[in-house]
This record gives structure tokens, C-alpha cells and sequence, in this order.
């Protein structure tokens, strides 16, 4: 498909859409990645800092996956959250 949450968003800002383009090839890759994480967690859930542990995948190229994950419905915000690396609330993620 060609739209969001299949191909990768911006808000028409030049750099946004420039990075988007690069992103393109490996946000299947990318989604895939992070949905196989939270559904393996031993702990059963992960946050966006956690996720950015996993090999050969940075904080701000996961970010946007959990948006669009959660947009594909396969996974949820269990409601729970917790101070992250920078004090502010982080997301506990599950698999649906």
C-alpha cells in the first residue's frame, strides 16, 4: 500500500519528506523488527527505549514504528507508563 502506516509519514516539511524517502526501503524491515521484539519480550511489554537496544536499530528509527504498529493494530499501549532516559513518560508496548 501506499500510504501511512505502509510507507512512511511526514508533514511536508523538505528534510521530513527527503528522510522518508531513505527510510522507505527498510520500514517493512523496521516494523517487522519491532513487532517481533514486544512480542518476544521476556518481560511481555517494551518501551521505545527498549526496543532501541536491539541490534542495528536507533531510538529515532523506532519511534515512529510503534506509531505505526499501533495505527496496523498489532500492538496497544497497555496503560501503563515510566520515566525514560529523559524524564518523560514512556509507553509500555504489547503485542495485540
Amino acid at each position: 500500500m501506499n500510504i501511512y502506516p505502509d510507507k512512511p509519514g511526514h508533514r511536508n516539511v523538505e528534510t521530513l519528506i527527503a528522510a522518508t524517502k531513505g527510510l522507505a526501503p527498510k520500514l517493512e524491515r523496521h516494523q517487522r523488527m519491532a513487532e517481533s521484539a514486544i512480542r518476544h519480550a521476556t518481560k511481555g511489554d517494551l518501551t521505545v527505549d527498549e526496543l532501541a537496544v536491539q541490534p542495528c536499530v536507533d531510538r529515532w528509527s523506532i519511534q515512529s514504528r510503534t506509531s505505526e504498529l499501533k495505527q496496523k493494530s498489532l500492538i496497544r499501549d497497555i496503560g501503563l507508563h515510566c520515566k525514560n532516559g529523559t524524564g518523560k513518560r514512556a509507553i509500555f508496548w504489547v503485542s495485540t
